[in-house]
């Protein structure tokens, strides 16, 4: 199977697990329950496509490197929603649905600081290993 496969099929598993985990696990659906579902399935869809466009872009195995930062990021945010789910399966009752809201903006929000970041760096990182390639030839 490609790579794009994997990836594919690990996102998928992480969010069919926490659809599971919050309505087979929660006995009671509350507002919590459907703003986390929405947040999870937003993630699950972004971090799928933005897995599949740069992997799509890489033909080298050297490309590889350049890219694995982002999908690991994206593999931790979806592990993280999980956690979340978790969380609000066990005490969704309790929580308040602000809370709800704010804490997955905050995790939203600091996850896509550091993919954008990483993204960015790309370039850069590819300058600095074709600096280090050449030093090593050179020798």
């Amino acid at each position: 199977m490609r790579k794009k496969t994997y990836m594919s099929i690990s996102l998928f598993m992480i969010f069919i697990l926490s659809v599971f985990v919050l309505f087979v696990v929660s006995d009671n659906h509350s507002n919590t329950t459907w703003i986390t579902l929405l947040f999870d399935t937003f993630t699950f869809l972004s971090m799928w496509c933005i897995g599949l466009k740069l992997i799509g872009k890489t033909d080298k195995k050297e490309e590889y490197f350049y890219i694995t930062p982002v999908i690991v990021i994206a593999i931790v945010y979806m592990l993280l929603q999980l956690g979340i789910c978790l969380f609000i399966a066990f005490v969704g009752e309790n929580v308040s649905s602000k809370l709800v809201i704010f804490i997955n903006l905050i995790v939203m929000f600091s996850i896509w600081i550091i993919i954008f970041a990483l993204i960015c760096s790309r370039e850069h990182i590819k300058k600095v290993d074709l600096c280090q390639k050449d030093v090593h030839t050179k020798l």
